[in-house]
């Protein structure tokens, strides 16, 4: 039991990490700045959803799918954070939120590749192989619970620093996306690049 205990914190821990569950809540606040609250729980869903639809199929078939396409993770990695870098770039350059549909925001950026990105997908693979594939989808589920509740939770961190504030408070979440999109770019490039 203590085994389990223990092997459940090296699961979960690394994959909170990777979520980036703190990191995400002023990307979501700049995404759904101009819907009312049904729009925002909507998309709080929609993500949820996404996420957890690819995250449980990564864990079951990610390698087998990699594999056969030739892709490796480092591939996966650069082309996740090339598309995170496009989406905070408008997200800066751009006074409207990047995203007015509430049917689609969910889906995209806050599902994937936000939520379900190549850091938490390529963890949890390497997390299946490690301490089997119970735990590792038992934290993924938790992780997903617990940003659920942040996005669900964000409202109230919008009231406390006021308009101005949370449009402060999101485009420095967007610069902290850029910064992780150029990350993940920069570890997949040098991957590929040690490969050759």
């Amino acid at each position: 039991m203590a085994d389990l205990f223990h092997n459940f914190w090296l699961t979960f821990i690394p994959l909170f990490v990777a979520m980036g569950i703190i990191e995400n809540v002023p990307i979501f606040l700049t995404l759904t700045e101009n819907f009312d609250k049904s729009g925002k729980h909507r998309i709080v869903r929609q993500s949820m959803i996404t996420a957890a639809v690819i995250i449980v199929g990564f864990v079951f078939i990610g390698n087998w799918v990699l594999r056969m396409l030739g892709i490796t993770i480092a591939d996966f990695t650069a082309a996740g954070g090339l598309l995170l870098l496009v989406i905070s770039i408008k997200t800066l350059v751009e006074d409207e939120s990047l995203s007015r549909s509430p049917e689609t925001a969910g889906v995209v950026p806050l599902g994937t590749p936000l939520i379900a990105g190549p850091a938490i997908l390529t963890v949890s693979l390497l997390l299946v192989n490690l301490y089997g594939l119970f735990l590792t989808l038992f934290s993924c589920l938790l992780c997903i619970l617990l940003q659920a509740v942040s996005f669900y939770r964000a409202d109230w961190l919008g009231k406390i620093l006021g308009k101005g504030g949370s449009k402060a408070f999101a485009k420095i979440g967007a610069i902290v996306l850029a910064a992780i999109a150029v990350m993940l770019i920069r570890r997949g490039v040098l991957e590929i690049v040690q490969t050759l």
